[in-house]
Formats: C-alpha cells, structure tokens, sequence
C-alpha cells in the first residue's frame, strides 16, 4: 500500500503564541477567580489582583501578535453569534473593567463578579479547541473539562507561590489544591482515553504520550507529594513547599496545553484541487481514499477565501471544469464505496432512535449513525425500535418496525451535552 499523510499533517495556523493565550490566559482566569472568592467579603491582595490580569491579558497580547496587522484584531469582535473567540473577546473586555475597577476602588462585589466573569472567559478557551473541527485533538469533547480543571489548577498553583511569597498560611487553599490537582488528573487520563477512543491520528496521541510522565508526575504528583509533606513542618518550610508545588503545578498545565495547541494539532482531512497540485497529486489522494474506504467525505471545490494567505499570494492554477472533474470522481467514489457498506445491513434488525417525520415516513438513526426510513403509524418520535433492513441506498436505509418502543429512558453522556 502506498504510504500516505492521513492524520500525520500538523496544523500551522496556530503556533506558540496562540497556545500562550490558552496558558496564560487559562492560569489569569483561574487566578482572579480564586483570589476574588477567597478573599471575599474582604479585598484581595492588590498585587495578586494585578497578577492575575496580567496574565490574561499576557496572553491576549500573544494572539494580537499572531495576528500581523494591528488592526486586523477587530474582526473578532463582528461574530458573537457563531464564533467563541469573539466571544472570549467580549468576555475578556468584562473581566478587565469588572477586576480592575474592583481592586482599584476596592469593592470586593465587583471583584468577584470579574472572577466569575474569568471562569466564563475559561469557558471560552475551552469552546475555542472544541469547535475545531478539523484537528481531532482540539475538537474531542473531553478537552473541556480538562482546559476548565487545569486553568483552576494553575490559578490555585499561583496563588499558592504567592501567598507563600507574601507569608499567608491558608489551609483551605492548600486543601482545594490537591483535589484540583487530583481532578486534573483524572481529566488528563479521560482525555487521553477519549482520544484512543474516537481513534485520533496516533501521530497526535503519541505526542501526548510523550509528556504524560513528565505531566502526570512533575506536575500533579509532585505537587500532591508536597502539600502533604506540609503537614507536619515549620511555618516557613511549608511556605517554601508550596511555593515549589505551585510552580510545579502551573509549569504542567502549561506543557499540556502547549503541547495540545502546537504539537498534537494533526489535521484529520484531505485537500484537493488546490493550487499549484497536477493531476499526480490529485491521483495520489483519490488513491488514498480509495484504499480507505471512507464513510463518507465532505467535499468543497477550492476556491481563494477573501482576506487569507491563498488569496493574496497563491495563484489558483486549476480551472473551475477540472475543479467540477475531480469533484465528481471523488463524489462518485465516495458513493461507490457508502453504496457497498450500506448493503450489508440488508436483513439486518437494528436498533434505530427515531428523529422525525420525512416525507410521510419516520427518520432516525442506529448506533452507528446510520440514517433510516420506514413506515408506522404510531407515535414513536424520541422511541427507540427494532427495524430490520429491507432496502439500502448509499446514503441511507429503509425497513420495517418489527416490535414496540422501549420504554426505557435514553441515557445521553454528559460529555455529549
């Protein structure tokens, strides 16, 4: 079989400084959360206040600079229906004027109203990763609690070192700090499991697990190791030891999503009638395809997107009739190939979770995502049924309901919601 790059492209469209905006920004968050809430009714530190916001805003000032142009920053800010960076840029506009105006001013309600605010602006950065589409590692549903766990892990992290730095002894804070840390890892390990899973490209999943030791040891055990240790010592050695499992703490979170945005960002696609690509390198991916057998793939003619890289640099050398070529014999494949696999659920009773009704008959789908018709005149919309395939199409099947509804409540995994 010829060798091919399925799952082994690494994107290059986010590099370190996108990733700082997920470390820092994350670690801020957490920060002026924690500090807000635990400083609550009274005022915060002013100097951990700061801190915290530096570090969002540390971040923020990284994505400016991925960028390029400086105004072109602006544009985030058109689509907070759809998009959740403009989103996090709204949300971080609140957090700065909320925060700031709290510690300056010294109103503890205003405080941790931009505390809250920075728990929603890690919402955010979770949703960001999650809604990419294309890159496996970045869209797998357990990456959001994990960004969410790990950014209060930093901040707890943080504000340990710098209570120690200033001599407060705060056992609560130690105490939730290890839990953090504990759930940190349980979400790292759910997020590497998931991964396996859904089976994203192994050139992802072995870049994670490069850092799993030095993540799960360093940067959680470690830490683990040295709250406890601060049980039975002086004021002074303790301050010292949770100054180190803070830093410890905060480094690993940082290499995690680092690692995530830069180094196990593997696209999950293919690309053709692009520009500068002949005919050979159009045969090459029709070949891999070919040989993969896909379900199904989603196609879109190429063409310049106003505004990018392509459009303003990159000639666009195929015609629109060679476009229209190429796209019908990928489509046709894809067809070819849907056709056969749906042909061996002919005779087959399977489990299908009615949706609706199409065109006077039901439609739902069976475990495998698999679309089905058939005809019954009960209600069964939200019901699942027995029905056993009669006719295949290469886009969907059709049968005969063969018993009654379940009864039975549909479960539907919190990491699907």
């Amino acid at each position: 079989m010829q060798q091919h790059s399925f799952g082994k492209v690494l994107q290059d469209v986010w590099d370190w400084r996108a990733a700082g905006n997920f470390m820092f920004g994350g670690t801020g968050s957490g920060l002026l959360f924690l500090v807000a809430a635990f400083s609550f009714p009274g005022n915060p530190n002013f100097m951990v206040g700061l801190l915290a916001l530096f570090f969002v805003a540390l971040g923020l000032t990284l994505v400016w600079l991925e960028i390029g142009r400086p105004w072109r920053f602006i544009n985030v800010y058109f689509n907070p229906w759809t998009s959740w960076m403009s989103r996090e840029a709204f949300v971080a506009a609140v957090v700065f004027g909320l925060a700031f105006i709290g510690i300056l001013f010294e109103i503890p309600i205003v405080t941790l109203l931009g505390g809250l605010a920075g728990l929603f602006f890690l919402y955010c950065q979770a949703r960001i990763l999650k809604a990419s589409k294309g890159v496996p590692a970045w869209r797998e549903p357990a990456i959001m609690p994990f960004i969410q766990v790990t950014g209060l892990t930093e901040g707890a992290g943080l504000l340990a070192f710098a209570y120690a730095a200033l001599g407060v002894n705060d056992q609560f804070l130690l105490g939730l700090f290890a839990l953090l840390l504990i759930l940190r890892m349980v979400a790292w390990v759910h997020y590497r499991r998931q991964l396996k899973v859904h089976e994203a490209p192994a050139a992802a999943q072995a870049v994670l697990a490069q850092i799993n030791t030095l993540t799960m040891i360093i940067g959680n055990l470690l830490p683990l190791a040295l709250i406890g240790a601060t049980i039975a010592i002086t004021a002074f050695e303790q301050q010292a030891l949770c100054a180190v499992a803070g830093v410890l703490a905060v480094l690993g979170g940082w290499l995690v999503k680092f690692t995530i945005v830069t180094r196990a960002a593997h696209y999950q696609g293919y690309a053709f009638a692009k520009p500068i690509r002949g005919k050979a390198q159009f045969q090459q991916t029709y070949d891999v395809l070919a040989d993969l057998r896909l379900d199904k793939t989603h196609l879109a003619r190429y063409s310049p997107r106003p505004g990018t890289v392509s459009a303003r640099r990159m000639a666009d050398d195929v015609s629109d009739a060679e476009k229209r070529r190429r796209f019908h014999l990928i489509e046709t494949l894809n067809e070819q190939v849907s056709l056969e696999k749906m042909q061996r659920w002919l005779g087959e009773t399977v489990e299908v979770l009615v949706e609706d009704k199409h065109k006077g008959k039901w439609r739902g789908r069976t475990p495998h995502n698999k679309l089905v018709f058939f005809d019954d005149p009960r209600p069964l919309r939200g019901e699942l049924v027995q029905v056993k395939i009669s006719h295949a199409g290469a886009w969907s099947l059709s049968g005969t309901a063969v018993d009654t509804p379940t009864d039975e409540p549909i479960s539907i995994p919190l990491g699907m919601m």
